[in-house]
């Protein structure tokens, strides 16, 4: 079993989302509540001016609270594939044997993105990065498609920066160039592609589906010394909490 490093994405979309759904649906009771108390104190029909300020005050509040609630639920849906998949390849990254490290969540300081996943070990230094996407994967001019149309991100590009970024920390710590592999990996059963064990054109990167990712790993040619890994896992475990 693989040597697993750092937690589960910071990432709180949904709790943060839920939270305010229900400040605000608590903000639309609270004014209308105070607003009737109002009102009956000082002995005016409720009957009417109430129906005045539900179209004038609650009727708009309760429309913004809809509003958020259903961007709540897309951005809610879209978080928990995202975080279902992570974990589909948290599993399957444990498969690793014992000579392999995992360092989920990884953040480079000064960057503005995350690696979801670096695997180190005897077979060499992969980033891999992990989509949820069902469909059919093709590659065409320089870019990924999903059933004939680009990806919503530049996926290539996106794991390429991810490279980079590790590839430039790791020589201002160790001194030295140390080769990466990213590996862009689809975590769902209905994701299709046809790229096998190649990288995508010459980009370097490896598209795969979950169950060849291990195979992928296993199959790289470099190696790594047990003293390659321990200095490299060294600033690896910097990058992650």
């Amino acid at each position: 079993m693989a040597i697993m490093h750092g937690k589960a994405s910071k990432y709180l979309i949904r709790l943060d989302k839920m939270y305010r759904v229900a400040a605000y649906t608590l903000l639309v009771f609270t004014i209308g509540s105070a607003l009737f108390g109002f009102l009956k104190n000082f002995k005016i029909n409720t009957t009417i001016v109430g129906l005045i300020v539900l179209i004038i005050l609650w009727a708009p509040l309760f429309w913004l609270v809809l509003r958020m609630y259903k961007k709540y639920l897309s951005e809610s849906d879209k978080y928990h594939r995202g975080r279902k998949g992570e974990g589909a390849i948290w599993y399957e990254l444990q498969k690793l044997n014992n000579q392999y490290h995992v360092y989920q969540d990884a953040v480079i300081k000064g960057n503005q993105w995350n690696i979801d996943f670096i695997v180190l070990g005897p077979k060499g230094l992969f980033v891999v990065e992990v989509k949820s996407h069902t469909g059919n994967i093709t590659y065409a001019n320089n870019t990924l498609l999903l059933n004939g149309k680009p990806f919503e991100k530049d996926f290539l590009s996106q794991i390429k920066k991810q490279e980079t970024g590790l590839s430039k920390f790791l020589k201002s710590q160790l001194g030295k160039d140390i080769k990466i592999q990213p590996v862009i990996v689809f975590s769902h059963k209905w994701a299709t592609m046809h790229f096998g064990m190649n990288p995508v054109s010459n980009s370097g990167v490896y598209v795969v589906q979950k169950r060849l990712l291990n195979k992928l790993i296993n199959s790289a040619q470099q190696v790594f010394s047990l003293n390659d890994i321990s200095k490299i896992g060294e600033q690896l475990e910097k990058l992650v909490v």
